[in-house]
């Protein structure tokens, strides 16, 4: 019987242990009152100051590169400092919507009410997507995320942790 049982038992083992997918760490900010969970592989990179921000990508985040691969960025603002939000979306209008305005809609991130704005699906650096922003804006705080959305295939699987890690965000303070 265990010499019938064992080949199915090493599969199962073998699918449950190769789902990378699954594997996360949380991430916490009691400061900031912020917590997610991303992909054990990916990485966070934290630059404090005006404002928190934090980009969570499949590779180390360098400045003077900018965001490589598939990723997120998460700003964290003063309450009613909407100033550089503003001009992120204007420059997003500008440099990947030919002058359109934004797409807008309602939505929900963190439980929290939030405006979301796409850009239109555009070419860069070979890869064909979009732009999305999340924007909160409470008595307490002002909060972005930002991400490039590939419509690629190559990416389905990224864009998959990204939803994950959006699914995820919870604003822990009141």
């Amino acid at each position: 019987m265990l010499k019938k049982l064992l080949p199915i038992l090493l599969i199962i083992v073998m699918i449950t242990g190769c789902n990378e997918s699954r594997d996360t760490t949380k991430y916490e900010d009691a400061n900031f009152g912020i917590t997610f969970n991303y992909p054990d592989h990916w990485v966070v990179t934290e630059k404090y100051g005006a404002p928190l921000w934090l980009i969570v990508s499949t590779t180390d985040y360098k400045p003077a590169e900018g965001l490589k691969g598939p990723g997120v960025m998460l700003f964290g603002f003063k309450p009613k400092d909407m100033e550089l939000v503003n001009k992120w979306l204007e420059d997003a209008q500008t440099n990947y919507n030919n002058g359109a305005e934004l797409t807008k809609s309602k939505a929900s991130l963190g439980g929290l009410e939030s405006i979301k704005y796409e850009t239109e699906v555009f070419e860069e650096e070979g890869s064909i997507g979009k732009a999305i922003y999340y924007v909160i804006e409470e008595p307490e705080m002002s909060f972005m995320v930002q991400f490039p959305y590939s419509v690629d295939e190559v990416h389905k699987e990224d864009m998959k942790r990204i939803e994950d890690i959006l699914q995820s965000i919870k604003f822990t303070k009141d």
